[in-house]
């Protein structure tokens, strides 16, 4: 922590202090930072002094004394930056740091540490237009230029999270200072206050809207993805916070919340993909089957909305485990007990899959009788898949590595304008692909595994081939449709790597020629 009045680094914990949050930039190292060798030095009274400090440290300096704020926590200064232990610490910390700050000071425009923060150390601009009116002249009021390319704290992964954690935030912009708080927005006028936050645009942690800690998840993931990163690296650390806030530390698995990891995998870009990114980056791994492989892409990361994902989820296929070689048998649930809210009648048609053969063989052959969903989840997590030495050498060497025992089953796609068709032999359509990171839909066979069984509503019209006929609706069907969620892949040995996910009819699913297979996703 920073002693403001003392201007030196303080190891010490105090009752009250506020945060800053802005744009490192590309000269940031050339700048005084925290070390193992500086450490020492910075305690010493008067050693951040004005001369050695970047501007916007400088300024937010300036501003805790003018507005009687005793403490100030900078990442910079406040973190050892060579010491991968404490930054491994504080970073696992992000979201207790920002999220008890009294306020967050935001450095809104700047390309760097060295912008300082406009109206403390440097003079605003002036963005007014001034109209001759009769019997004297008119003002606008100041409003930021727009596009501006200093704006850049809104385009950043780091501060993202800095945003959402905050409680409250002090925003310096090039020509205005604002505050927003849980309630409202206010400004240095009047006309400028709103009192009704734009929820859709908020980065709030959790919403009013958001009936759950995966919807507000979903929310993030989706505004997260598209930032920028000066190290891809990062991209786990940088949301480590709002995962640690919403679901608590150690609650997640390459980016997916655990407790909710079946549905978290049903994550799908909502524009033109892009060539998959690199799988490892500065020893960071990036398996396919997780949304932060796409993270820093121009792809857009989108999950189904969150109200229909609670209405129409009946279950998990299939429990996924990962290699651990601390287990008796070399593997471990990534989950053993799931949150997710389903459907109300999640046991009827689960039951229905069970029948057809399309839960986890594992599980088929203990005839459970499931009196609640974690019971169901429980039994699915304990029926594990048989580890061979093949297997076993395959997930060691694979890192990222998942396993778990599900059916697979081949079909041709057709891509008609921007939707991809999956059809059964007879050339009629069956499904769709949801993810349009599939691009290669040509005429070959295009191989998908089950996921989890959702049901669509019963007016849900499903129609076959060209002619664009209705199904004939089965007993199964009366009260909904159900469908299996499956995700296609594609095949590197006996590993499988993700392209995209979509969803097929339960009937004809099961009508289709399928196998068991343990399969191992990376």
């Amino acid at each position: 922590m920073i002693d403001v009045a003392r201007r030196c680094v303080v190891q010490q914990r105090v009752p009250r202090y506020v945060a800053l949050s802005y744009v490192w930039g590309q000269d940031a190292g050339s700048s005084l930072f925290a070390s193992t060798q500086t450490v020492q030095q910075l305690a010493h009274t008067g050693s951040l002094s004005a001369d050695r400090l970047p501007a916007t440290i400088q300024d937010a300096l300036v501003v805790c004394e003018q507005l009687g704020e005793p403490f100030l926590w900078i990442d910079r200064l406040c973190i050892l930056q060579d010491d991968l232990t404490d930054k491994q610490h504080q970073i696992g910390a992000m979201d207790r740091i920002f999220s008890a700050a009294e306020y967050v000071i935001i450095a809104l425009h700047g390309t760097g540490v060295n912008y300082g923060l406009p109206g403390v150390g440097h003079a605003r601009q002036a963005w007014q237009l001034q109209v001759a009116l009769p019997g004297g002249t008119g003002t606008i009021v100041a409003r930021d230029k727009s596009p501006d390319e200093t704006e850049t704290w809104p385009t950043r992964g780091w501060t993202y999270q800095e945003g959402v954690l905050a409680r409250r935030r002090l925003y310096f912009t090039n020509t205005r200072v604002f505050f927003e708080c849980e309630q409202a927005i206010s400004h240095e006028d009047m006309y400028n206050s709103k009192f009704n936050l734009e929820i859709e645009n908020s980065t709030k942690l959790i919403l009013p809207t958001d009936n759950s800690a995966f919807s507000a998840y979903t929310r993030h993931a989706r505004n997260y993805a598209s930032l920028q990163l000066r190290y891809r690296s990062d991209a786990y650390s940088a949301f480590a916070g709002i995962s640690n806030a919403l679901f608590g530390p150690n609650s997640t698995h390459f980016g997916l919340p655990l407790s909710y990891f079946d549905w978290a995998l049903h994550w799908q870009n909502d524009l033109d993909a892009t060539a998959p990114l690199e799988a490892e980056e500065q020893c960071v791994r990036f398996p396919t089957w997780t949304w932060m492989s796409r993270v820093t892409s121009p792809c857009a990361i989108e999950y189904a909305r969150s109200e229909l994902i609670d209405d129409d989820y009946c279950g998990a296929l299939l429990a996924w485990y990962r290699f651990d070689e601390t287990s008796i048998d070399d593997l471990r649930a990534l989950n053993d007990h799931s949150v997710c809210t389903l459907t109300r009648n999640w046991r009827f048609y689960m039951s229905i899959a069970h029948a057809a053969g399309c839960t986890s063989q594992y599980l088929q052959t203990s005839h459970i009788h499931w009196p609640d969903y974690e019971t169901y989840y429980q039994h699915l997590a304990a029926s594990k898949p048989h580890v061979s030495p093949a297997t076993r050498h395959a997930l060691r060497s694979t890192p990222g590595a998942i396993i778990g025992c599900t059916q697979v089953s081949s079909f041709p796609v057709m891509t008609r304008g921007h939707t991809s068709y999956i059809l059964d032999a007879q050339g009629h359509i069956i499904g769709e692909i949801t993810d349009t990171s599939a691009q290669d839909h040509s005429a070959r066979r295009h191989e998908f595994i089950a996921l989890g069984l959702i049901v669509k509503p019963p007016g849900y019209k499903v129609s076959r081939g060209d002619s664009g006929t209705e199904r004939n609706v089965s007993w199964t069907e009366a009260k909904g449709v159900p469908v299996v969620t499956v995700m296609q892949v594609r095949w590197e040995g006996a590993v499988a790597y993700r392209e995209g996910v979509g969803h097929v009819y339960l009937r004809d699913w099961v009508e289709a020629g399928r196998e068991w297979r343990d399969v191992i996703l990376a």
